[in-house]
């Protein structure tokens, strides 16, 4: 199902219990970043997000992958929630959480999850502390491999 999301939540409740007071960060990568976005709200004050590669939204996510254009088309009549929630553009417009820190990772080359398409998520979110990362000659999914001392950088500081 989509609810993946339940799990991170599980998780998170799980440390806050084992360590009352500390900071958690959550990082999603492409796919996994839209359950981190639904898990948000469970974070302590002070925690860390890291969004890396992901798109708006669910459906912009789907309509690039061709075997699944038909299901956008059907979903766009018969809307599902779980799915609806997943609009990562809307969770940055309204959250409200100044406390968190907001790291965004996008890739130069990336063709599925666009530097663009990154930097109108970054533009919305509205978070004092925020930072946007690009790597040049990055594909999906290799930031990593493109630069690690970057990657950890982004990840560690």
């Amino acid at each position: 199902d989509l609810n993946y999301w339940h799990d991170a939540k599980l998780v998170i409740e799980h440390v806050k219990a084992q360590f009352p007071g500390c900071k958690i960060c959550l990082h999603g990568l492409s796919f996994g970043a839209f359950h981190v976005i639904r898990a948000i709200e469970y974070l302590p004050l002070g925690s860390k997000v890291i969004l890396e590669i992901v798109n708006k939204s669910l459906y912009s996510y789907w309509q690039k992958w061709p075997l699944t254009r038909w299901a956008v088309k059907l979903l766009e009549v018969l809307p599902v929630q779980a799915i609806a929630d997943m609009n990562v553009k809307d969770v940055c417009a309204r959250l409200d959480r100044k406390d968190l820190r907001v790291d965004f990772i996008a890739c130069q080359q990336d063709k599925m999850t666009t530097p663009e398409e990154m930097q109108e998520l970054f533009a919305t979110l509205v978070v004092p502390n925020k930072r946007f990362t690009l790597f040049d000659g990055a594909d999906h999914l290799n930031a990593l491999s493109v630069n690690s001392s970057l990657y950890q950088f982004v990840l560690f500081e």
